[in-house]
């Protein structure tokens, strides 16, 4: 699919968003077909956060006492910091 939108883009000198976006912009579109495109666009830009997830269940406290405090290697050398 993206090879075929890349040569069609090229044969035509407009990509998907490109035609995407002037919908959205086109004010002679009515507001929800304009509102459309606009959530089309958003939905497939926007990177879409999720709760609860592994990385929530891995999380520790974003505060830690000083002696609780972890102390993180460092990737050159894996020496430990502090």
């Amino acid at each position: 699919m993206r090879m075929a939108a890349d040569r069609m883009a090229k044969a035509t000198g407009r990509s998907l968003f490109d035609i995407l976006l002037g919908f959205a912009y086109d004010e002679s579109l009515s507001v929800k077909d304009r509102q459309a495109s606009v959530k089309l666009y958003l939905d497939k830009m926007m990177i879409s956060v999720s709760e609860g997830g592994e990385a929530d269940k891995n999380a520790g406290p974003a505060v830690f006492l000083p002696e609780m405090r972890p102390n993180l290697e460092l990737v050159d050398g894996g020496k430990k910091a502090g």
